[in-house]
């Protein structure tokens, strides 16, 4: 899935709204600007760890509440896809 680093969070949201999905774990990566690292850096973990969350589609629980406040709202917990412990 490619995502294009043009667009607003609303329009990404706006697009994933008519696939069925609130926000993707790539929203994330390209909201940090488009590079895993990055991300990666923000939250304390490694980039193998936002590698894998992208490939999954899915990230921690915890993560997606630091997304949150880390973006001051911009993009909420509750509407990313969240890994379920099982």
């Amino acid at each position: 899935m490619r995502v294009n680093l043009n667009l607003t969070l609303r329009e990404m949201q706006m697009e994933n709204e008519e696939i069925g999905h609130t926000v993707t774990v790539d929203d994330v990566v390209a909201w940090f600007g488009g590079e895993q690292v990055r991300l990666a850096k923000k939250l304390g973990v490694t980039k193998a760890a936002v590698s894998y969350w992208v490939s999954e589609g899915k990230m921690p629980a915890n993560r997606a509440i630091q997304v949150e406040q880390i973006t001051k709202g911009e993009i909420k917990a509750v509407d990313l896809p969240i890994i379920k412990r099982g």
